[in-house]
């Protein structure tokens, strides 16, 4: 019985590990579509600037 409840805690703890670093690639994801979304406006701002509209 207490094997088996700590067998259920530790599976649960590498679900929950893995469940965290899934949430955290997905993280890292949107950080990266967002730093780049605001890249290419950052960009396109300088060259409206440089061209002086």
């Amino acid at each position: 019985m207490v094997w088996e409840l700590q067998h259920g805690m530790i599976t649960f703890g590498i679900s929950r590990k893995q469940e965290a670093e899934g949430t955290r690639q997905k993280r890292k994801l949107t950080f990266i579509i967002m730093s780049s979304r605001y890249a290419l406006l950052a960009i396109k701002r300088s060259l409206q600037l440089a061209i002086g509209i």
